[in-house]
């Protein structure tokens, strides 16, 4: 029981950290997705 307590902030430090960066992974995941589909339309704009 003891070997649980001890082991048991680590663990919750360990989730906090991905939480904090979740919002910057989804802010690049959607800047990406933006600048793919702005390739795209300007590939398209171009060959026409």
């Amino acid at each position: 029981m003891l070997v649980m307590s001890v082991a048991l902030p680590p663990m919750r430090q360990v989730t906090a950290i991905p939480s904090l960066l979740e919002p910057v992974w989804l802010w690049l995941a959607a800047g990406l997705l933006v600048a793919s589909l702005l390739r795209a339309a300007v590939e398209r704009l171009a060959t026409a």
